[in-house]
């Protein structure tokens, strides 16, 4: 929503038809994701957390998300009968994981996790991959708004710069240095 509605010009997301009315894609892909849940290592339903094995399994628990995650509006609506609570953003939401205010978040984005956990020392947060959902990879890429000026021509640069920090194993230093 931030750069559809002109307050970024461009940054790393999943590619969908939606989004692609409004911004271009870089070709590749810069970083691929797993999807994982976030729970409280003090969580009281901490066994049952860990023995989820689908997407019903979840109906359960209280999930929490932020406003503006597609992702789990599409895998997790509410018409499905999930209890999930949106809060203003991912920040939010792993602090009251971490406090052990709601059971669980899902997320297609693990890395990015990983750093907000790191990053803000939520020390009671476990990270748990899961393999049962649809496109449990997920594909990050760079992407910038259409209209912003000369955009073919900074992409295609962009993308150049993209694949030889890629091939030469920068983003993978960068991924390791702050996960």
């Amino acid at each position: 929503m931030l750069v559809k509605n002109g307050e970024f010009n461009s940054h790393f997301t999943v590619k969908t038809d939606k989004r692609e009315e409004f911004l271009l894609f870089q070709n590749g892909n810069t970083i691929s994701t797993r999807i994982a849940i976030a729970y409280s290592k003090n969580n009281n339903l901490k066994a049952e957390v860990e023995k989820i094995n689908s997407i019903e399994s979840f109906k359960k628990f209280e999930l929490i998300s932020y406003i503006g995650d597609n992702w789990i509006d599409t895998y997790f609506s509410k018409d499905k009968n999930f209890n999930i609570v949106k809060i203003s953003n991912l920040n939010s939401v792993l602090a009251m994981i971490n406090s052990n205010r709601k059971d669980i978040h899902i997320t297609a984005n693990d890395l990015g996790i990983k750093y907000i956990i790191k990053k803000n020392n939520l020390n009671n947060v476990f990270i748990k991959n899961i393999n049962f959902v649809e496109a449990s990879d997920i594909e990050f890429k760079f992407c910038l708004l259409k209209s912003y000026p000369n955009s073919k021509a900074l992409m295609a640069e962009i993308e150049k710069n993209l694949t030889i920090a890629k091939n030469s194993g920068i983003i993978d230093k960068i991924i390791s240095k702050y996960l």
